[in-house]
């Protein structure tokens, strides 16, 4: 057998091996107990000792069984590849949430939108060294306002973060700002589908 194992293994080792100890006797049956109960003591240890030892070089057997066997090429490659999809999507919206909040997103805009909590929006906000209060800014005013729902209105109307980072490079307005308008916006078009379906009710 194959005694040559890395150093990192040993913890593992020295777990499993105790836990075989631990269980030595609850492997005995019902039967296998009444034989031993009958027997002196000092040789029911004896052979308890002996069943230890059996089972201890049965289990680093299949330890070393284990340790030999090789990663399936085929799995490690896929392992790798959504190991690294999930790290690029993690790392991406990291820095897109960043990116939101230092351009004036409000909480509401990021846990409707990227499921972002409000802890996780503080600690963002204390990393980046800004106050614990977001600055207000001037409303637009109505023909800036009237602009701009045009232009949200030639991208299709979205309420997505791909819309509002268009929005906003389109007018320089903080996306808190951005973000109380579409949603006034939402809401004067939810009014008036709702005026059209009552007319013709």
């Amino acid at each position: 057998m194959n005694t040559e194992v890395d150093t990192g293994d040993t913890a593992a080792i020295r777990q499993v091996l105790a836990a075989v100890l631990d269980v030595t006797q609850k492997r005995l049956d019902t039967a296998q107990r009444q034989r031993l109960g009958g027997l002196p003591h000092p040789l029911q240890d004896r052979i308890y000792n002996k069943i230890k030892e059996l089972l201890k070089v049965s289990a680093l057997k299949q330890l070393d069984y284990c340790f030999q066997v090789n990663i399936n090429p085929i799995a490690f490659e896929r392992l790798v590849l959504a190991e690294q999809e999930a790290w690029e999507a993690e790392t991406g919206q990291g820095a897109l949430v960043r990116q939101l909040i230092q351009g004036g997103a409000s909480l509401s805009m990021l846990k409707t939108l990227l499921g972002i909590s409000s802890q996780t929006f503080s600690d963002i906000r204390k990393a980046l060294g800004m106050d614990g209060t977001a600055n207000t800014s001037p409303p637009m005013d109505e023909l800036g306002a009237a602009n701009l729902y045009r232009e949200w209105e030639m991208i299709g109307k979205p309420v997505t973060v791909e819309g509002f980072l268009h929005l906003h490079q389109t007018s320089g307005q903080p996306y808190r700002v951005l973000w109380g308008l579409v949603q006034d916006w939402q809401h004067a078009i939810q009014q008036r589908g709702t005026a059209k379906r009552k007319a013709k009710g």
